[in-house]
């Protein structure tokens, strides 16, 4: 019904339902109804057509709209261990697992968590972040502590939560219903429309005056004042079988003593001026531009995201046109998201894949592992336990859904701790990684504190049963960015398997020597300061992995004297005087076409600026191959390759001050925006950068 309310489409069927009627008296049926009829015939073409692209535009919107909420959850259903399934799936009673990053899929009960907060700003205005609690007798009723809401963020912590309310039925659901607006026009479909109704405007004028001169020429042939219908010029009634035009309705009139039979031939012709008006209306009136725009918008759109390119709102498209800077996250972005494991370094041993993955890497670094002892282990099964154990990411069975996946096992969670996990299904199996995930029961997990993008690490503290009464009872495994956990270790496993100083001296691998050096002698912290650095310019991200034990005894008199662990400054101590197990090397694959992108983009004037949490050599490795910035930038300009602090410190950070705008709210600025503009100038890549440092140069930029 919506094409149907168009004042043009009405007046075409009121003029075929009169073209109809007059026909039908004029000529008969169904002679008479040929002109009318096929004017339908054209309204109803025009109406399905319009219906039919108003519901393809519709749909593919539809389609972004649901592309854009997608979100796998882990789910538990009569099962201990989850299945991975989309956020829409999820039904009243269900429980799963939430953890930092993550948006809340339904509104729901907290059964478990720790240090959990979430940002429920976008549904409250609340502008701080909320602590959230597991349900207690006490605080069940409140509404707030013990509960989180649909669309809210976690930003940080993790546990476990069972859905109360979802889709409409959740508050988000029943904000969205009451608030629900009409899609409002595009910049460019507004301007198409302002055109389209100035255009349809000289259309009308056009169509009014040919109208009127329809009735001008109709009232100088009734007055002899033209020739008439029948080419006389003098009068209708003088030429034989003429007939004059007659205001007259009936079948029979008369003029003077002559009668004649009328043939309406007045209604027809203002009939047809009617015709010709709308005629000319209808072909003048481009009422269709700003549709065919917003076609054209969603087509392009689905081809976009074919190439996972996801344009949530078609107004972005145009506003693209105008940009000038793009600050682009690395993960996911320029890169596959797709890490992979290609070189690690334990017992002061690097090994290296090289160029080609395959499970040589993971079963060398196994083999040699394995016979090294440490502490009544093997270093191999101190790697495996402290990248298996501290870990959120999941290893499930492959189900088939998707096809392009024929792995038996397939692994779900952080992108980074899969590349992890997937080391160690090359070296011993799916199955055999399960098993050992499954033997680290909840019974003997201690406590869990999770990675956050100010810490840069995860930690993970258990219990081993067997090891009771000894100092061995209780171990704590951490792995995290090397240059943010060295100042935690203190230790290092040697080759030999005993436990080092950080700082004792080492020989130097061959494939470890600095260039120039056929060898050379460094501390064990050395060594790794040499590993990290010729990771990081293979562009590969580094990922420390350490461990340290202690008696129960020692870890509950450390439990008593920092508040019971319960706030995360209180649980730092238990990452004091770690050992350093081993370090990884994990690539993200360049995107094959992002090279060319880039350079599209600079060939259009846009500044490409890379923000990412990796340390500095590593962006500026990564950089530095897909084009964002040359080695002469690095060299010339201290800005051109930034930390996420020092750019912080550089301009000052963030200051509120009075929206000009409305000056009952206020708004974010850069606090020195003279320096944040020098800085702009040559910035290309922002390292270790948080959150809020990614903030602070969107919002300096915008």
């Amino acid at each position: 019904m919506e094409n149907f309310d168009d004042a043009i489409n009405k007046i075409l069927l009121l003029a075929a339902i009169v073209s109809i009627v007059i026909g039908i008296i004029k000529e008969g049926f169904p002679d008479g109804m040929i002109e009318g009829t096929s004017i339908l015939i054209a309204l109803n073409i025009i109406i399905v057509v319009n219906s039919g692209n108003n519901y393809i535009s519709e749909r593919r919107l539809a389609d972004l709209v649901n592309l854009s909420e997608r979100q796998d959850v882990a789910i538990f259903r009569n099962s201990t261990e989850p299945i991975t399934l989309d956020a829409s799936k999820l039904v009243v009673g269900d429980v799963f697992k939430f953890e930092a990053g993550m948006k809340v899929p339904a509104d729901c009960l907290m059964l478990e968590g720790q240090d959990v907060t979430c940002d429920e700003g976008a549904l409250t205005g609340e502008p701080d972040f909320m602590e959230k609690v597991p349900a207690t007798s006490e605080n069940y009723n409140d509404g707030v502590t013990c509960t989180m809401m649909a669309k809210s963020l976690i930003t940080s912590g993790f546990g476990k939560a069972v859905a109360i309310a979802v889709g409409p039925k959740s508050v988000a659901g029943v904000i969205t219903e009451k608030t629900q607006q009409a899609p409002q026009p595009t910049l460019l479909q507004e301007k198409l429309e302002t055109i389209a109704n100035k255009i349809g405007n000289v259309g009308i004028l056009v169509a009014i005056m040919t109208f009127i001169a329809q009735l001008i020429k109709l009232t100088l042939e009734m007055y002899h004042v033209i020739p008439c219908g029948c080419a006389n010029i003098t009068s209708c009634e003088a030429a034989e079988g003429c007939i004059p035009l007659t205001f007259k309705f009936a079948e029979e009139f008369k003029v003077g003593d002559e009668t004649y039979q009328n043939d309406y031939r007045f209604y027809t012709s203002m009939l047809d001026a009617i015709i010709i008006a709308i005629t000319v209306i209808v072909v003048a009136i481009p009422e269709g531009l700003p549709l065919a725009v917003t076609i054209s918008l969603s087509f392009s759109s689905a081809k976009m995201r074919k190439l996972n390119n996801l344009v949530r709102k078609l107004a972005s498209s145009e506003t693209m046109g105008g940009a000038t800077h793009i600050c682009s996250d690395k993960t996911g972005t320029l890169t596959l998201n797709k890490m992979t494991v290609m070189a690690c370094m334990t017992c002061e041993k690097a090994h290296m894949a090289g160029k080609v993955v395959s499970d040589t890497l993971a079963t060398g670094v196994k083999d040699e592992a394995s016979v090294i002892s440490v502490a009544g282990t093997s270093a191999w099964d101190l790697l495996l336990k402290g990248v298996m154990w501290n870990s959120s990411a999941r290893i499930e069975k492959n189900d088939g859904s998707d096809k392009d996946v024929t792995d038996e096992f397939i692994t779900r969670g952080n992108v980074t701790e899969q590349g992890l996990i997937k080391f160690f299904i090359r070296a011993l199996g799916g199955q055999g990684c399960v098993e050992e995930k499954n033997a680290l029961t909840e019974d003997n997990t201690l406590l869990v504190i999770s990675f956050t993008s100010s810490r840069k690490r995860a930690s993970i503290v258990v219990r081993d049963p067997s090891k009771a009464g000894t100092d061995q009872e209780v171990r704590v495994y951490c792995k995290g960015a090397p240059d943010m956990l060295f100042d935690y270790t203190s230790n290092v496993i040697s080759a030999d398997g005993s436990i080092v100083d950080l700082n004792s001296s080492v020989n130097v691998p061959e494939n470890l020597l600095n260039e120039g050096e056929s060898s050379a002698q460094d501390t064990h912290r050395g060594l790794f300061d040499r590993t990290v650095l010729k990771f990081a310019k293979q562009a590969y991200r580094t990922l420390l992995i350490t461990y340290k034990d202690m008696s129960m005894d020692e870890y509950e008199s450390m439990k008593a004297q920092n508040n019971n662990f319960d706030k995360e400054s209180d649980r730092e101590v238990l990452e004091n005087g770690l050992t350093a197990i081993g370090i990884f090397g994990l690539q993200d694959p360049l995107r094959p076409t992002i090279v060319d992108s880039i350079k599209k983009c600079k060939a259009a004037g846009i500044t490409v600026v890379m923000c990412t949490g990796d340390n500095i050599d590593t962006a500026i490795a990564i950089s530095k191959n897909a084009g964002i910035v040359t080695e002469e930038q690095v060299n010339s300009s201290q800005y051109a390759a930034m930390t996420g602090k020092d750019f912080r410190i550089a301009v000052g950070g963030l200051k509120k001050v009075t929206n000009p705008e409305d000056p009952d709210k206020s708004i974010d600025v850069v606090s020195n925006m003279k320096k944040f503009r020098e800085i702009k100038q040559h910035l290309r890549v922002l390292a270790r950068s948080s959150p809020e440092d990614k903030y602070l140069l969107v919002t300096g930029i915008q």
